[in-house]
């Protein structure tokens, strides 16, 4: 009977778990879109200013942390100040990217940052990867070159923005992987907003633009939904493990396509939907592999 009743636990947990994701994921689109929309008329590194700013906002009125100094202490200081820099210049190519190219498009090749992801952690983890898991990422990257289309004058040259924060991005996350064997994730959490609101507050003075009411409330807006997404990550986080969560992180790709066509009246083309299709299926796959590496097997 309580075999039965923790079964049924465990499942509801992650039943939580997923719905959780799938809210993060969505609101990851919107801020996207809200990027998009504010980078038209105000210079990004105000823009991305704001995320952090209000996003730092936010995260600490829905976390409520009690103790700073808590938040503060590390065991990898440095290495806590890169991944967030590195973080940082994700964030600023996302946004450069989002605003000469369409809302899916820059999505779309940003979510290579999983097959990047898997590179890196050799050098920098020591982990090994397989031959099944090199193809994938092979043709995970063959993918994003069919969405570019580099040489070809179609796609704009910000398409390798794009590119940049999917390697910037998958730094990031091998770094935080690094470091979460040691430190807790909100103490992780705040060095990333700190360090954010810093190198930007720096430059603010010499680009500043003031907004109307209108642009402050999509600021803010912006804020609020990255601070959501992040907490509901970390809620997903608590009740099932990443590699069960990992492939409903695509429902980011699908709100930024609908978000989108909703909000500029932008469909992808044909070739960004076929080197989509192959990003997520050679994602899914490594999110495959991933999971019998972790039951022992070679992947």
């Amino acid at each position: 009977m309580s075999t039965r009743a923790g079964t049924a636990g465990e499942q509801t947990n992650v039943v939580r778990a997923i719905v959780f994701i799938v809210v993060g994921m969505t609101f990851f689109g919107l801020s996207d879109a809200l990027a998009k929309l504010l980078v038209a008329d105000l210079p990004v590194f105000e823009v991305v200013w704001a995320r952090y700013t209000f996003h730092f906002i936010f995260l600490f009125v829905l976390l409520r942390p009690r103790s700073i100094g808590r938040l503060v202490r590390t065991a990898h200081p440095r290495l806590q100040i890169t991944r967030s820099a590195v973080h940082f210049m994700a964030a600023f190519c996302a946004f450069l990217a989002l605003r000469y190219l369409p809302l899916a498009e820059a999505t779309a090749i940003a979510f290579v940052w999983p097959l990047l992801a898997c590179v890196l952690s050799v050098p920098i983890l020591k982990e090994r990867v397989g031959m099944r898991r090199w193809t994938a990422i092979a043709v995970g990257l063959a993918g994003a070159l069919i969405i570019i289309r580099p040489g070809l004058g179609i796609v704009h040259w910000a398409a390798f923005l794009a590119l940049g924060m999917a390697l910037f991005y998958a730094t990031y996350h091998v770094l935080t992987r690094k470091v979460g064997t040691t430190d807790p994730f909100m103490t992780s959490l705040f060095y990333m907003g700190t360090v954010g609101v810093l190198i930007t507050s720096l430059m603010l003075p010499f680009i500043w633009v003031a907004p109307d009411q209108t642009q402050w409330l999509l600021l803010a807006t912006l804020g609020l939904s990255g601070a959501t997404s992040h907490f509901c990550v970390i809620q997903a986080l608590q009740n099932a493990s990443a590699s069960t969560l990992a492939p409903f992180g695509y429902v980011h790709l699908v709100s930024a396509t609908f978000l989108g066509y909703l909000i500029f009246g932008a469909l992808p083309d044909i070739p960004t939907i076929i080197g989509s299709l192959i990003i997520v299926a050679s994602g899914m796959f490594l999110f495959y592999r991933e999971r019998i590496r972790a039951r022992g097997v070679d992947g």
